[in-house]
């Protein structure tokens, strides 16, 4: 059972897309957040009780805490561009541009 859940996390987690549109990021993010809802709250009641987990789904664990970790770096890089474009407008607007 935890294996199935894991590969089905796995299979709604797919790498973002690099240097995409930052509002493509958040829309992706959002769909990947929806997807991954309920098999999320599986894992968690299957891993209550400190279970040990085999080394099997050991490794499928870390991959997806790989794939989160890509997609949090997403998401500050789109903050981080989506702040650029708003100071950009706002220096425009400042200088009456």
């Amino acid at each position: 059972m935890m294996r199935t859940i894991l590969d089905t996390l796995l299979e709604l987690t797919p790498a973002p897309t690099v240097q995409a549109d930052p509002d493509e990021v958040l829309a992706a993010l959002d769909r990947v957040l929806a997807a991954r809802q309920q098999p999320l709250e599986a894992l968690e009641a299957a891993l209550q009780g400190g279970r040990a987990l085999d080394p099997e789904c050991s490794a499928l664990l870390e991959e997806l805490r790989a794939r989160d970790a890509r997609w949090m770096a997403a998401v500050v890089h789109a903050r981080h561009e989506l702040a650029a474009r708003l100071a950009a407008m706002r220096r425009m607007r400042h200088r009456g541009g």
